[in-house]
């Protein structure tokens, strides 16, 4: 099938002669964009999906922070190349040409936020960037907005046909999401992928970089610690004047007013938490399987990459950085056929 695909791209990159508006582009590479409304949020929700409509298999991806587009493109697609992503890369990142046969694909773009920037607009602006955050995106960019978005998008594939088969998928600033989603549809779910983040809170992934550096630099002074307590008078603020906030520090509070683990382990259905060894993000996601003991769970698991960083990147001083993640997302398929 995937050989099929690709066929069909290349006999589509022969027939273009000008640049491609961002619909015209997803449609060449079976994509379609779809707008969804829902009583749950103010706005209709842009998604992207495959196009192979009767797989009933459909992984729902949230990405992470920033107000990243779906995908980047080139300001002109190259003729010669033959596989769609020579011409745009999509987050995430993996070649899901090769199980376009079992699973349809989701992505929720961010709101207000167009559905591809070129790369020259990442290279200058990275995931936070200014050109694109607007006052629309600012005022939904929060955990209770896009857990909201998140639950309308499965309402409206399990409408579709009750019979379809939700996995919800979410890395970074999506594993915060998809684990609070999926406790307001545990009947519609039925597998969550949580991936590289700290499931206590973005506030204790800087406590723990500091206090990383601190010993990596046998620093007596007491530097690091000051900048710890720091961060910990910095919560207590941001919880105790909410009110008084702008919208970003409220923003901010809504991705660690509570803690993560704490939606994993309500949860019912399996799930797999999956980060790199060398991610010191994720490294509190070790102690889950402690807890889930403790709780008498095991529908929860993890799967660790040593040493994988936060996008599960294998850096070597003088060599290329090694990408990883169609290796990640291959075992990911595997654990969602599994039998849990």
């Amino acid at each position: 099938m995937k050989n099929t695909l690709l066929l069909i791209f290349a006999i589509a990159l022969s027939t273009i002669a000008k640049s491609q508006t961002d619909e015209e582009l997803l449609k060449l590479y079976l994509f379609n964009k779809v707008e969804i409304s829902s009583p749950l949020v103010e706005d209709p929700i842009v998604v992207i999906e495959t196009t192979n409509v009767k797989v009933k298999n459909i992984i729902i991806f949230v990405q992470g922070s920033g107000n990243m587009s779906v995908g980047l493109k080139k300001k002109k697609p190259d003729v010669n190349k033959e596989h769609p992503y020579d011409q745009f890369v999509l987050f995430p990142p993996v070649d899901i040409y090769d199980y376009w046969d079992n699973y349809r694909f989701v992505v929720i773009s961010k709101p207000d936020v167009p559905l591809f920037q070129t790369y020259e607009d990442y290279e200058n602006g990275g995931i936070h960037n200014k050109k694109f955050r607007t006052e629309a995106f600012l005022k939904k960019n929060n955990l209770n907005y896009y857990a909201k978005e998140t639950s309308a998008v499965i309402d409206y594939y399990k409408n579709q046909d009750k019979d379809n088969n939700i996995i919800l998928v979410g890395h970074s600033q999506g594993y915060h999401v998809v684990a609070k989603t999926a406790t307001m549809r545990q009947d519609k779910i039925s597998k969550v992928v949580c991936m590289s983040a700290n499931p206590l809170g973005r506030n204790i992934e800087f406590t723990r970089k500091n206090r990383l550096e601190e010993y990596i630099a046998k620093d007596t002074t007491g530097v690091y610690q000051a900048k710890i307590e720091k961060i910990n008078e910095g919560f207590a603020y941001l919880k105790n004047n909410t009110s008084e906030l702008d919208q970003e520090h409220k923003n901010e509070y809504t991705f660690i007013e509570h803690a993560s683990i704490d939606d994993v382990l309500e949860l019912n259905m399996p799930v797999r938490i999956v980060y790199g060894s060398a991610d010191v993000m994720s490294w509190d996601n070790d102690i889950i399987p402690i807890f889930a003991s403790r709780l008498n769970k095991t529908n929860i698991s993890t799967k660790v990459y040593v040493g994988y960083g936060h996008n599960y990147e294998v850096k070597i001083e003088g060599e290329k950085t090694q990408w990883h993640w169609d290796e990640v997302f291959k075992d990911v398929i595997g654990w969602i056929e599994s039998d849990i």
